[in-house]
């Protein structure tokens, strides 16, 4: 796990070293154990390896410095969090035995090893034990097509002298970021934002499209655009070709809607799921540094434990937060029940319900765009017991709710499934189990069905505009943004509306902003995050099985319940509720950090903004804060805070 960066000038301009060198030391949180870079002067068919503050003395002592006497119009960086490898080999920008290629890269290519065996029987040579290795080595045999056998997370960057070009690619998930700007003479890209713009290099615009699907719809990374109006994101499963000639991109994953596994039973899928899942979770366990588990007590991260226990010899850290003074944010009679299985040793964050504005201001500055809730605020301060443990590589549950339907929101869209094909029987039955568990009453079944109807009618993208006004007031905002409006028409992949949901959380709406979250809460504290169940095959087969293995009666996630029976202790496993890394958003808000968000309300850049009615929000703040709908108020402190990070103090 790591951070790299990047300028090329395809018009052959010499590049700003000063400019790179920034971009490296504003990610130093990234990879404070080495750092590295590479400078090409394309006319000259030249190429020097430099050094800079944080280099490892092996290379520091017989590598020229980076701002020496020499003119490139590419520079590559890197920063290194040592994971595979801890040795000088690991040092980045790294090249093959014939120097044609040179790399930096971000994330893990997990079952790099089964690449490299097949790779060494075809007579490449390895001078390292590291993955990023492996990818060189799968470039120069298969080229581009080489993405298309990994198995991991992962942002890279390889300059190609024999092509002259600068390939590209980002995993199919994105569990890894890839953010760049180009304006037709100069390439320039990062790990994260504010490499581009705290470095000087890019000047800071406002993407009001962003900002009004952030506000209006509670949407956060709904396309590849940035908050920032000239700053992409490399979309997942792409790869980019940047020549002198421009930009090349090619879509190398997706889905394949078509590929099914019907006529199983409930024991065969459950077997096929664990077997998955179980290998997703070994293949993640990869490490020569000392590895936890992100730990709260729910159905996805306790099965990551319970398997990750059958594979380890020594006792694996487990990390939980709690807040002790409202059991409701205390998950710690779910998680005692994992830790009973044994091979465990638990580190839990104790936290008390006050919160401090410095501490939000450093988490807002580490997560480059504004933040929809306070939630990802625990997994933040997770992540930073989990390095003063000592712990640099933790698995997390990230992506269990969105494959396998764990909100109760997708109901709806299940039993709209059995109204399509005419399955009122079952329908009946299915609402019924799910009211005998949650107690509908009259007016709740009442709605429930007129939405679906309405779905039946009415096209998504209408039906989105009724979902959108439940989670904002837009009186809260000025005329002139509403101009900007811009709903995303999703895609319409699948015949199941289930399904069709899932996939869209997975690929627009929902998984995008959790994965920034986790890959920003994770790398502000020098850890790395690993996802199980964004195993791309786990994934692909669970959107092969049928529906009724997603949600059936008033169980979400069935085949996960059912492939860890006998594995997941059975109070966690039939638990109903959901929770996970809780934070009590109302009580900062509303009252611990009253005074700072009043005087952000009165202060004149607030009101100047442009986006907000700040009177309308002040006097509603005040005197009548039941009208702000879930989260509202911290979405507008958190853009707020955004803009002042950002945009007024560049």
């Amino acid at each position: 796990m790591c951070g790299i960066c990047g300028i090329y000038n395809i018009n052959s301009e010499p590049i700003n070293k000063e400019y790179l060198l920034k971009m490296g030391k504003l990610i130093h949180h990234r990879g404070p154990d080495d750092e590295g870079y590479l400078l090409v002067n394309t006319t000259e068919k030249k190429i020097i390896h430099c050094h800079a503050e944080d280099t490892i003395e092996e290379f520091k002592s017989t590598l020229p410095y980076i701002l020496s006497d020499f003119d490139a119009n590419i520079g590559l960086g890197f920063r290194r969090l040592s994971i595979i490898d801890l040795s000088a080999a690991g040092h980045q920008p790294m090249t093959d035995f014939d120097k044609r290629c040179w790399i930096v890269f971000n994330g893990e290519v997990y079952n790099y090893l089964e690449i490299k065996s097949e790779l060494l029987e075809l007579g490449y040579k390895f001078k390292s034990e590291t993955d990023t290795e492996v990818i060189i080595n799968a470039y120069l045999q298969w080229g581009k097509e080489c993405v298309k056998r990994f198995n991991g997370m992962f942002s890279i960057a390889l300059w190609d002298t024999e092509k002259e070009i600068l390939f590209c690619a980002r995993d199919r998930m994105g569990v890894k970021p890839f953010y760049y700007s180009f304006d037709g003479k100069q390439f320039v890209w990062g790990s994260e934002i504010k490499q581009l713009i705290k470095s000087g290099i890019i000047d800071s615009k406002v993407n009001y499209n962003n900002v009004y699907n952030y506000l209006m719809m509670s949407r956060l990374n709904v396309d590849k655009n940035s908050f920032f109006e000239n700053i992409t994101e490399l979309p997942p499963a792409h790869i980019m070709e940047v020549s002198a000639k421009g930009i090349k991109f090619e879509n190398y994953w997706d889905i394949d809607e078509n590929k099914t596994l019907t006529g199983l039973s409930d024991d065969d899928y459950a077997k096929g799921f664990e077997e998955l899942f179980a290998d997703a979770v070994k293949l993640r366990l990869r490490s020569d540094v000392p590895l936890g588990i992100a730990l709260s007590g729910g159905l996805d991260s306790s099965s990551i434990a319970c398997i990750a226990g059958r594979f380890v010899s020594k006792p694996i850290k487990t990390f939980s937060v709690y807040y002790e003074d409202d059991k409701k944010f205390d998950e710690r009679e779910y998680i005692s029940e994992v830790l009973k299985n044994g091979n465990f040793d638990p580190v839990y964050f104790t936290a008390n319900q006050n919160v401090s504005f410095d501490e939000l201001m450093k988490f807002f500055y580490y997560q480059d765009e504004p933040c929809m809730s306070a939630s990802p605020f625990s997994a933040y301060k997770n992540n930073e017991n989990i390095r003063k443990a000592g712990i640099i590589v933790a698995l997390n549950g990230q992506g269990g709710d969105e494959l396998l339907a764990g909100y109760h929101t997708y109901f709806k869209y299940y039993y709209l499934d059995l109204v399509k094909q005419f399955q009122f029987a079952k329908l009946k039955k299915e609402i019924d189990l799910y009211q005998n568990d949650f107690g509908l009453n009259k007016k709740e079944i009442f709605n429930l069905f007129t939405k679906i109807g309405l779905r039946l009618i009415l096209p998504d993208k209408i039906m989105k505009q009724f979902e959108y006004k439940e989670v904002a007031n837009y009186n809260f905002y000025s005329p002139e943004l509403k101009n900007y409006k811009n709903i995303i028409d999703l895609k319409q992949k699948y015949k199941s509306e289930l399904n069709n949901n899932l996939y869209q959380t997975l690929v627009n709406t929902s998984i995008p902003h959790l994965l920034h979250w986790e890959d920003r809460n994770s790398m502000a504290h020098s850890v790395e995050s690993r996802v199980p169940f964004l195993d791309y095959r786990l994934v692909e087969w669970v959107f092969s099985i049928p529906v009724n293995q997603k949600i059936r009666g008033s169980e979400t996630k069935f085949v996960l319940r059912n492939g860890m029976k006998g594995i997941l202790p059975e109070k966690i496993r039939n638990r109903k509720d959901k929770v996970g890394f809780a934070t009590p958003t109302d009580l900062w808000t509303g009252k611990i950090l009253k005074n700072e968000i009043k005087d952000i309300l009165a202060s004149t850049s607030f009101k100047q903004r442009g986006v907000f009615d700040a009177t309308e929000i002040e006097n509603n703040y005040l005197h009548s804060p039941n009208t702000f709908k879930a989260n509202e108020i911290w979405r507008i402190l958190s853009l707020e805070m955004w803009f002042r990070i950002f945009i007024d103090n560049k």
